[in-house]
């Protein structure tokens, strides 16, 4: 008899501190209903049914939750004083893992997995959605929302701050961090149960299936301004799956060229620009050209204009075979969901040319008379960028005026960037770097658009400073530009704050002034990617209200 009662204590490694909804686990191939409280075995399969979400806490008070119809594979679980280790596999769904003491003692034995990446810890909490192994869909979303981690594949590695996440497909490394937006919290974990501490010992004895509201003490306090805390978890829905599909086709309106190279109005046609460099399907350079940025668009939503500065690029462009590979995309950012729009194209003169990674242009992307083309001015060999990038969807009849831009890097460069500023911040001495370059973009007075004068009054300058723990911009820097009207608004935007990684997210209130005044109302947001094996170049995106009026573009500046 004592065996018997002895030995479930035994075999437990943890227990369910939350249920709702349904759950089972695949132990010694029979299957077994959990509850609230259940006991968790070493290699049980943990598998949540619909519109259900499970959290886990283990021995050492790691916690795992789990969103609807997901999967978890405990494969290793030890919490033994000399050799502790974890290894646990996400194989489908959303997941969030908090990192117990086996983490904090020994995080080279704590390993997290998906189908495409192994996820290495420094003490941290990691959030995701895991692609089913076989399924067609095999792009996962990364995300670090505490401390640090490090995503691995066959083909490379990168290290991911707080508050940042990568897009990890099979067959290529992971790409660069980029902010992880509340847009994209909201898209990816809508719908979850909040989230909250395991109960005490004396609750989880009487708890049910559907626990009680937690006690104000129990619940997580408010996500601040810059990184919302995110919910536990939520439903597939919305998730990995909608990144990596098609733009559905419920998109009723999107962007159409408005700038230099013509003016198309509502008419429904979308007029293609004069590319310079002719098209043509040949390159100077040797391999693949691995491209990774940022761009903006302008979009219409419930009848209004929105602007978008935090829309992601992707393009790698094949030089053995003059094509652009079929990972290339832009990730529409859409707040309640994103958009891949496929920038993948074969051989063809008459609508692709690139000569490097300064000169390239597309036309016809996805299908949907898309184009874009890098912009020659302020040409430097790590960064490119360019004007007007244009499509149309699903040949919609109502087309929206818009001007958008985009600026990117090598994605190899990319990555060597981020370990270099990890590593300077992380040196005891302090490090100074000071970038100097231009915008290009446009403004917005409700009424008009005026777009932003590439040479005159045109000036960035970002200073950094890294070492003995922490980075920084410091308040020295200013991005600066004037409107081309008959009379020209100069605008001058003080960014400043912290820098964690090679990519960063910037929000400053009352920093932007107008003709030399400053709008105390005024609110600015910069984000950034460094670029070079030394970080010799700087690019990003920049968005700013200052009353009525919206500056939209993309910045590049040189060390």
């Amino acid at each position: 008899m004592c065996l018997l009662i002895s030995t479930p204590v035994w075999a437990a490694i943890g227990k369910v501190s939350l249920l709702k909804g349904e759950a089972i686990a695949n132990r010694d191939q029979k299957i077994v209903s959990l509850t609230s409280g259940a006991a968790l075995e070493e290699h049980d399969i943990i598998t949540t049914r619909a519109n259900s979400q499970i959290q886990l806490t283990f021995e050492d008070k790691t916690v795992i939750t789990l969103g609807s119809e997901s999967v978890l594979d405990i494969k290793e679980y030890l919490n033994d004083a000399e050799h502790p280790k974890a290894k646990f596999k996400f194989s489908q769904g959303t997941f969030k893992s908090i990192t117990g003491q086996i983490g904090k003692k020994a995080p080279e034995n704590f390993k997290l997995e998906t189908s495409t990446a192994t996820i290495g810890i420094r003490g941290t909490t990691v959030a995701g959605t895991a692609a089913a192994e076989g399924s067609q869909n095999t792009v996962e979303l990364l995300a670090c929302l505490d401390g640090e981690i490090v995503v691995s594949n066959n083909h490379g590695s990168v290290i991911i701050s707080s508050g940042y996440f990568t897009l990890v497909s099979p067959n290529m490394p992971p790409p660069p961090p980029v902010v992880m937006t509340p847009q994209q919290i909201q898209q990816l974990y809508q719908g979850a149960i909040n989230a909250r501490p395991p109960l005490p010992e004396h609750e989880q004895n009487e708890a049910e299936n559907t626990p009680p509201p937690p006690s104000p003490q129990q619940q997580i306090q408010p996500p601040s301004p810059t990184m919302p805390a995110l919910a536990e978890q939520a439903s597939q829905t919305n998730t990995s799956t909608n990144i990596a599909h098609a733009i559905t086709n419920h998109v009723e309106e999107i962007f159409n060229n408005n700038g230099n190279n013509g003016n198309n109005g509502n008419n429904g046609n979308l007029t293609y620009p004069t590319f310079n460099p002719p098209l043509q399907a040949t390159s100077d350079a040797s391999g693949i050209i691995n491209l990774v940025g940022m761009a903006t668009s302008t979009y219409t939503q419930d009848g209004m204009t929105l602007t978008s500065a935090t829309d992601t690029l992707t393009l790698n462009l094949d030089t053995s075979d003059d094509s652009i590979t079929t990972d290339s995309s832009i990730l529409l950012d859409r707040g309640d969901v994103n958009y891949p729009v496929s920038l993948a194209k074969t051989k063809d003169s008459n609508t692709m040319t690139y000569k490097g990674n300064d000169k390239f242009s597309i036309k016809n992307f996805d299908n949907q008379d898309g184009w874009m083309q890098t912009e020659n001015t302020y040409t430097n060999d790590y960064v490119s960028w360019g004007y007007d990038w244009a499509m149309k969807i699903n040949n919609d009849s109502k087309l929206l005026s818009s001007t958008n831009y985009w600026v990117a890097g090598k994605n190899v460069d990319a990555d060597t960037a981020n370990n270099y500023i990890t590593t300077k911040i992380h040196e005891t001495s302090t490090t100074s770097y000071a970038y100097n370059g231009h915008v290009i973009g446009s403004v917005s007075d409700g009424v008009n658009n005026y777009s932003i004068n590439p040479t005159n009054n045109n000036d960035v300058k970002l200073n950094f400073n890294f070492g003995a723990g922490s980075g920084s911009l410091l308040n020295t820097s200013y991005i600066q530009f004037q409107t081309n009207q008959t009379t020209p608004q100069t605008w001058k935007i003080s960014p400043s704050g912290t820098i964690e990684g090679g990519s960063f997210n910037l929000q400053k209130e009352a920093n932007v002034a107008i003709n030399g005044t400053t709008n105390n109302a005024s609110l600015s947001t910069i984000r950034g990617q460094f670029y070079g094996n030394e970080v010799q170049a700087v690019g990003g995106t920049f968005n700013a209200t200052a009353g009525t009026n919206t500056a939209t573009g993309v910045f590049k500046a040189v060390k």
